[in-house]
């Protein structure tokens, strides 16, 4: 239980970044699915996004469902999935805290 607890303790800075990264992937692909359903009624010919106030047409739907989909989701999951996993692997800490803080803030606020 102690050896549990000392890792605990020392990858403590990596465990909030990857799940400040995994979790904001997390929130992204969830908005994203919601455009799913919202698509598939389009096609239906049933026209839903009158309940969606930032997208007016099916293409701005279908874009934002694809990005926050594939490429946000994608991005974030593996940056902190690795930053998790290669820590540990090494049994390093991050060395330069500050360029890991850094990148997580330019990477959401890019989004």
């Amino acid at each position: 239980m102690a050896v549990t607890a000392s890792i605990k303790e020392k990858f403590k800075f990596e465990r909030k970044i990857a799940g400040l990264h995994i979790g904001f992937a997390l929130v992204m692909v969830s908005i994203g699915m919601l455009y799913g359903p919202l698509q598939a009624l389009e096609q239906a010919g049933i026209n839903l996004y009158f309940l969606v106030p930032w997208t007016k047409t099916y293409y701005q739907g279908l874009t934002t469902h694809g990005v926050l989909n594939a490429e946000v989701f994608t991005t974030f999951f593996i940056t902190g999935f690795l930053t998790y996993i290669v820590t540990r692997a090494l049994d390093r800490n991050i060395r330069y805290k500050w360029i890991s803080i850094l990148g997580a803030v330019l990477m959401i606020g890019g989004v």
